[in-house]
């Protein structure tokens, strides 16, 4: 049996906006003046790393856990309003039919995932969702995906992401991958066309293995 390895924010969702300002939202909050390259290290981070680098560069006087549950507070308001990307229902639905399994890998909180899942009402199309956060890895890693691999003893693996690093990584790990466009990746897009196995401009393009 096949298992698609999806991505959530960038990849399933229309979601990368969020993500490019939440911790300028969150450091104004706290009346923190932004460093000109904020948005561009922040980039690869997991949220635990994100946390980990605000506390260090901007001198928060919170714990890791402290700063990382006001970032998940502040992403489930945020969220309410996140849309599928186009094509994503009739691609699950294809994986459902063909009795493909879908595992979402996120940098993303679980609960959120699965909270946001409910909402789109595509939880029924996923076998499992697991974090960076789970596993104690990154997607900079390529040891995330084989953690997840090793966790779900997993085969046939395609991994669908939208961003750089987490392809390569799956590359890395000696992984088939498939890269989606984004307004976020756009000048990514040509590196990510190299290395990637196949690219698409939007899940309607993409068509389930047997």
């Amino acid at each position: 049996m096949k298992t698609y390895i999806i991505d959530l924010d960038g990849t399933l969702v229309d979601s990368m906006h969020i993500w490019e300002v939440l911790a300028i939202h969150y450091l104004q909050s706290l009346n923190k003046d932004i460093k000109p390259n904020l948005i561009e290290d922040l980039k690869t981070m997991s949220l635990t790393q994100a946390a980990i680098y605000l506390q260090k560069e901007y001198g928060i006087e919170k714990t890791i856990k402290d700063i990382q549950k006001d970032f998940i507070k502040q992403l489930w308001k945020e969220y309410e309003d996140v849309s599928l990307k186009a094509g994503v229902i009739e691609f699950l639905e294809k994986c459902y039919q063909e009795h493909q399994d879908v595992i979402i890998f996120t940098a993303n909180d679980s609960l959120l995932t699965q909270h946001l899942c409910q909402r789109l009402h595509i939880d029924q199309f996923i076998k499992h969702i697991i974090s960076c956060q789970d596993i104690g890895y990154d997607k900079t890693d390529s040891q995330s995906y084989q953690k997840v691999i090793e966790k779900y003893h997993l085969e046939d693996c395609i991994v669908i992401e939208d961003a750089y690093h987490a392809l390569k990584s799956a590359k890395t790990a000696k992984l088939k991958t498939w890269a989606i466009y984004d307004k976020a990746n756009q000048k990514e897009w040509k590196q990510i066309c190299q290395i990637a196995n196949q690219y698409f401009m939007t899940f309607y393009e993409m068509e389930v293995i047997k």
